[in-house]
Formats: C-alpha cells, structure tokens, sequence
C-alpha cells in the first residue's frame, strides 16, 4: 500500500531490499539515546545487521517515508496474538520535527482493530511525549514488565528501565485481560503434529527444548507452522 501525504512524501511498505537503508535512520537517530539510556543498556551499533534481520523475520513489518525516492523514516509494526506492536519508530535526524513520525504513526494505526502497545525507553521523555500527543498512554507501572514479559523478549534490565503506552488506555485490569487472552492464545498455538516435512529449524528446537524442559523425561513439542527461535522462544514462556 502507498499512501502520499500532503507535503507529496510517499509512504509505503519496505522491502528487504531497504534493510541497509532502515538501519542506517535507526542507527542515527538512536544517537539520542546515547548518555540518556542507562550506559549498560547502550551498544554501537544500537542495532546490528542480524538483529534488524531477526526482527523482519519474526514479522515485524517496516512502513518508510519517502521523498524523491529518499528513505528518511520507518516504523514498523508487529502483529502478535492478541495485539499490535508498534516497533522502531525512527526519522533521519536532519529530518525531525517536521511531522514525519506523525504521518507513520497515523499511516500504521489508522486501520487497526486490535489495542496498539508501544514500548520505549522511560529516559526517552521526548519519545514519550510524542505517543501521548497521539493519544497513546501510559500503562500503570505495575503492568509494564507483565506486558513486556507477554510480548516482548527483551532482558529483565531493560524491562526495568522501560515504559509501555498504549491505545486505547490500558488500566490495570485491562492489561491483566489482555495477558491472559494472549496466554490461551498462545496455549492453543501449541498442538502435536507427526506432519514428516516438519522443516530442519524447528526440529532442531524440538531437541534443545526436550533437553531444556526434563532431560530425563523427554517433552515434543511442534508447531502448526514452522517458526524462528526468537518466537519459539516465546511460545516455550506460555506452556
């Protein structure tokens, strides 16, 4: 889908053909975030090459804003079970202030039929004042590190120095209903198959995870599909 806005950028889906251009804005505009972010969360590059490919390949999808055919803005988004993740929301830094960032976040939210949750660094208050402007708000400190534990990987250090926000608002409860219908959900994901062309990757999850559970008392575990370790990783959290 292309969509052009008024200042005649474009905006459309990114291809794997823009990795190196994606990770060229992260990677600079993520310069904010040096000496904000607690030191030990920080590391150049902020996101290396295999990581940015972990992410597409985990389903997170890059919408880029375009002028004359120039990357200078993506953010992506992450359908997961029972919600949608908004995910790396960056702008060229020569480039900020003039609206861009807006225009992504309307493009991605615009037809969404599921709550939206957003985590960002608790230090990054210009991050967070941007959300809330768009009115996303900030969930009750003590559903952030649920949240983040349902669905995200992220260490428990980053968890601790984190914020989530959502649309629409998110209370208490609400995030505790949403954490227990993404549990089911992901319960039901897990199903035995005996399908023989079960592909090489997650067969070999299958071994780590039977020796990981009870060494002993082997546990097979399979997919309806076949999935990337960092997902498996995450369905492993709710069985």
């Amino acid at each position: 889908m292309t969509q052009r806005d008024e200042n005649e950028g474009t905006i459309r889906r990114c291809s794997a053909d823009d990795s190196t251009d994606i990770l060229s804005i992260i990677n600079a505009a993520a310069e904010a975030y040096r000496g904000v972010i607690p030191p030990d969360r920080w590391h150049e590059p902020y996101m290396p090459a295999g990581e940015l490919a972990a992410e597409l390949a985990d389903g997170v999808a890059f919408s880029g804003y375009r002028v004359k055919d120039r990357l200078i803005g993506v953010m992506g988004v992450q359908e997961l079970h029972n919600v949608d993740l908004i995910r790396h929301a960056y702008v060229l830094p020569d480039r900020q202030g003039q609206g861009i960032g807006s225009r992504l976040l309307r493009h991605l939210c615009q037809d969404a039929t599921r709550p939206i949750l957003i985590g960002t660094w608790a230090a990054a208050d210009w991050a967070i004042r941007f959300y809330e402007r768009h009115g996303f708000a900030r969930v009750e400190e003590s559903s952030v590190a649920p949240l983040l534990t349902a669905y995200w990987n992220v260490p428990e250090r980053q968890i601790a120095t984190s914020v989530v926000l959502s649309s629409p608002p998110l209370s208490h409860d609400g995030a505790g209903r949403l954490i227990a219908v993404r549990r089911r959900k992901g319960r039901d994901s897990a199903w035995e198959s005996d399908d023989p062309h079960a592909s090489k990757g997650v067969a070999s999850m299958m071994i780590e995870c039977r020796s990981a559970l009870q060494p002993d008392r082997p546990a097979i575990i399979r997919t309806k599909t076949p999935v990337s370790p960092h997902r498996f990783q995450r369905l492993l959290s709710v069985l």
